[in-house]
């Protein structure tokens, strides 16, 4: 029988984390934010479009991923992109600590897109700072809870 050997979480180091991930995808957004084609519109809108009541959480992770991967893509920048990608990689692993099966931040997702979708970049920037921001305080909740029980 083979087992994972997983390092405990560190709290410090996942609010280091939320602090790499807003600079990058904020850079992101303000990098290619303008630039946004009707078809990546449409790519993104039937990614979020996926997630229904009836999702699994690792459907529903992998949506969030693909949001994430796409804002990165804006970027154009090869080193945000992996950027973006190893940071939520290591924040997946305080996701799975959630019991909860509420699909959260979604509604704050579709908003980014829109305020993106009317070339409102500055706007999107700060739905974007509000969604990491709730989302950090909520996962940090959970790590704590976790952490005393």
């Amino acid at each position: 029988m083979s087992a994972w050997l997983v390092s405990p979480i560190n709290i410090n180091e996942i609010e280091q984390l939320f602090v790499y991930r807003k600079i990058l995808e904020i850079a992101a957004i303000r990098l290619g934010g303008h630039n946004i084609t009707e078809s990546n519109f449409i790519k993104i809108e039937k990614i979020l479009s996926a997630l229904t009541s009836e999702s699994t959480p690792e459907q529903s992770e992998q949506i969030g991923y693909e949001f994430y991967l796409w804002i990165a893509n804006l970027s154009n920048n090869d080193f945000i992109i992996q950027g973006i990608q190893d940071a939520m990689l290591q924040l997946q692993r305080v996701r799975w600590l959630e019991s909860d099966s509420t699909h959260h931040g979604w509604e704050e997702h579709h908003s980014i897109i829109n305020a993106l979708r009317q070339d409102e970049v500055e706007s999107a920037v700060d739905l974007l700072e509000k969604h990491i921001r709730t989302t950090k305080e909520r996962l940090l909740t959970i790590l704590e809870k976790d952490q005393r029980s």
